[in-house]
């Protein structure tokens, strides 16, 4: 039984360990979105929010520029003209800007993941 709990726990500990390279912890996100709200001392959120961003960007290949750029050129068609790097429920996106349409891509395999009109 004891065996059964152990290798229970380490698969799921190692399950874990793998989970999609954008997803952020749970415990960062709130704390950068909710963090100006706990605790005795006042925090400014975007501050948080732009410490979080920085730890994101130190783990990804590509600088901004160079995302942008290898986005500009797997999808001319699109007409991306800016890209930023933000979190939105706990995940971290480039948020890519055309003429009239909003484009997310994932920030490690730069895959388009979602459309939206501006």
């Amino acid at each position: 039984m004891k065996y059964l709990i152990a290798f229970i726990l380490f698969t799921s500990t190692l399950f874990a360990q793998i989970q999609d390279s954008q997803n952020i912890p749970l415990q960062e996100c709130l704390k950068a979105k909710y963090g100006h709200t706990l605790g005795g001392t006042l925090h400014s959120k975007s501050a948080l929010v732009q410490k979080l961003l920085n730890k994101v960007r130190q783990t990804l290949p590509l600088s901004d520029e160079k995302a942008l750029n290898k986005i500009q050129a797997e999808h001319p068609n699109l007409d991306i003209q800016r890209n930023t790097l933000i979190i939105r429920s706990c995940k971290a996106m480039y948020k890519s800007v055309s003429q009239d349409k909003l484009y997310f891509f994932h920030p490690k395999t730069l895959h388009l993941l979602n459309t939206k009109e501006r």
